[in-house]
């Protein structure tokens, strides 16, 4: 049985076939990007805060659940990491870091734990759990050790506890190595119907890219001299991989060290979309969100 081909780039027609098609898979992306900005504007709201401007989409209804999402995310990232947790009984509230999408960025990560207290107060909220994903973990965590009392439970989730890239060349470097890692979570998660609508809704997170590149920087920053997590008092769960090639898992053995009233869960071979990838990562989450 004859096996169809494509025509190699180095002929005139293979040139000619592959260019149309770098064309229609660029013109998809364009499309796709125009269209999800709009989106982003329907889906959320601006708070004005006494420290500032932030922006927040809220979810479901339930005990609320405050959702910090990771590097180059926004409020929407954030909603998907609720979608792939299954938090369909908790009220979810995503807010876009600063600098990202319509939040202003912010210097420091004081700055970005305070702007989070007053979206809270803002919306009358006096306690919520928080999960902090990636990056987002840094926030979380400064929020639980400065404010304590307005933190009902704490999940670190593949999060971040100090250094991870600097800029340059190997942020560069970190990049690619990330977006091989992502690829990777992405053909294994491929093989289900959760795992596929998840993979799209991930794709739209993508959108205006822009928009995202100061929180992006502001991420790295800081965690060149963000500090190892101490005495953080609120009941912790700390969910990493033992393969995340985006933040090491080092990064959650120096955060539950940090902890009281901690508990450390390993996902043997678990990578940084562990929450995608491995089903049993919502369920942990979920009864021990219900168990606080």
């Amino acid at each position: 049985m004859a096996v169809a081909t494509l025509p190699t780039y180095s002929t005139p027609v293979g040139k000619a076939v592959w260019l149309a098609a770098f064309g229609l898979v660029t013109g998809a992306t364009f499309v796709l990007d125009r269209r999800e900005r709009g989106s982003l504007a329907r889906r959320s709201r601006v708070l004005s805060t006494p420290r500032g401007s932030v922006e927040v989409e809220i979810t479901s209804a339930g005990p609320d659940v405050l959702v910090l999402h990771g590097s180059g995310g926004g409020f929407d990232q954030g909603t998907w990491l609720a979608h792939a947790l299954a938090l369909r009984g908790h009220r979810v509230i995503s807010m876009s870091r600063p600098g990202y999408l319509r939040t202003p960025d912010l210097e420091t990560n004081d700055d970005a734990v305070e702007l989070g207290v007053a979206m809270l107060d803002a919306l009358g909220v006096e306690r919520a759990a928080v999960i902090g994903w990636s990056a987002g973990g840094m926030s979380a965590c400064g929020l639980a050790m400065r404010h304590p009392a307005r933190v009902s439970a704490l999940v670190m989730l593949s999060a971040v506890s100090g250094p991870v890239t600097s800029t340059g060349l190997p942020l560069a470097l970190y990049f690619v190595r990330t977006g091989s890692h992502v690829n990777r979570a992405i053909l294994a998660a491929m093989g289900t119907p959760t795992g596929r609508r998840l993979i799209a809704e991930l794709a739209r997170t993508l959108a205006a890219p822009e928009r995202r590149l100061p929180g992006v920087l502001r991420d790295i920053a800081i965690s060149r001299s963000f500090p190892a997590p101490k005495a953080v008092v609120v009941p912790t769960l700390v969910i990493h991989g033992t393969a995340d090639g985006a933040v090491p898992f080092e990064h959650a053995e120096r955060t539950a060290a940090g902890c009281t009233n901690g508990e450390l869960v390993t996902i043997r071979g678990g990578g940084h979309f562990c929450c995608m990838t491995h089903q049993d990562v919502g369920g942990r989450v979920r009864a021990f969100l219900a168990s606080t």
